[in-house]
């Protein structure tokens, strides 16, 4: 690994790419249908935005340039707020 893991945002998972939610509390999977724009492992931009309904609690955001920015439509606390990736090493 090139990078140091505490610097590392999202994971490949076969076809797949992985990160932490810390709104939701758990990691989230996107497939090939989310476009990995910069290729920046330790500061990723996914297009387009991410809605998963886990348990009936609404996630939506935008991952850019290493930072979830937290869609109004959100079920959980981080609502409206931009916040830093945590490493998937560390969660």
């Amino acid at each position: 690994m090139p990078f140091p893991p505490s610097m590392v945002k999202t994971v490949r998972l076969g076809d797949d790419w992985l990160f932490w939610c810390p709104g939701c509390q758990t990691s989230h999977r996107l497939c090939k249908r989310w476009s990995f724009v910069n290729h920046d492992v330790t500061s990723p931009t996914f297009t387009p935005s991410l809605i998963t309904d886990p348990d009936g609690k609404r996630c939506h955001v935008i991952i850019e340039n290493g930072n979830l920015k937290y869609l109004d439509d959100c079920h959980h606390g981080l609502r409206n707020q931009t916040v830093p990736m945590e490493s998937v090493y560390e969660s």
